[in-house]
């Protein structure tokens, strides 16, 4: 027997599934790029200016991992359950958070850092909108017949 909702519930129900997504998304995402900025720098880190920039790229390096590691599962999951339309799902469940959380910050507090700081916050802000929507679109590269 196959669920069906009625029409005028769909929606609401495919915006509470993204909610849920969204928020489990972030549950899983916020540890591991803790645990990960927590990892002290090798010593086989290249020094490069000065201990500033080794810690910045350090800290981008293994921000970058963790947030791959984190997204590929969910993107594995949207590109099976809904094939169609998984980019904007991606982009949905990534979007979603970063509008609620990020852009009030970023208005509260964008000009009050330093450049450097602000800088890093963009990177960081772009890579938590496209990661997630280009590994589902690698999965829909890799086998277009779905």
């Amino acid at each position: 027997m196959k669920f069906s909702a009625p029409a005028a519930a769909r929606p609401l129900l495919l915006i509470g599934l993204l909610c849920v997504a969204a928020y489990a998304y972030q549950l899983a995402l916020a540890p591991a790029i803790g645990l990960a900025l927590a990892l002290p720098i090798p010593a086989w880190w290249p020094v490069g200016e000065g201990s500033a920039w080794r810690a910045i790229t350090w800290s981008q390096y293994v921000h970058t991992l963790a947030l791959v590691v984190v997204s590929i599962p969910f993107a594995c999951a949207i590109r099976i359950c809904a094939p169609r339309h998984a980019i904007a799902i991606a982009l949905g469940i990534t979007a979603l958070p970063f509008v609620l959380i990020s852009v009030p910050t970023l208005f509260a507090y964008g000009g009050q850092s330093a450049l450097r700081l602000q800088v890093i916050g963009g990177l960081d802000a772009l890579k938590l909108l496209a990661v997630l929507p280009l590994l589902v679109a690698a999965l829909a590269a890799m086998n277009p017949r779905r």
